[in-house]
């Protein structure tokens, strides 16, 4: 089977849930496609500043996936005071 270029209905799946958002960065032109990042931000942070990075190396014939976290961060790492432990 030939490879074939992915195209925005290949990740649909993941786009419909309320969970799991992503960016995609595609390369000019889209189909020069051949290899994939994928970006996963660091802890309390969110996709859209990594969706800039991929967007800024503008590495050649990459499709980026910039992935955000699922899961809030417990308000206990967050500093708040008044969280309480467990």
């Amino acid at each position: 089977m030939p490879a074939r270029v992915p195209t925005e209905a290949d990740f649909a799946h993941l786009t419909s849930s309320p969970a799991v958002k992503i960016v995609l960065t595609w390369p000019k032109p889209a189909e020069l496609t051949t290899s994939f990042l994928i970006v996963f931000h660091g802890l309390g942070d969110h996709e859209i500043p990594y969706a800039g990075f991929a967007e800024g190396i503008n590495l050649p014939g990459v499709l980026s996936i910039a992935v955000q976290g699922t899961t809030p961060l417990p308000l206990a790492l967050l500093g708040d005071p008044d969280a309480q432990p467990g």
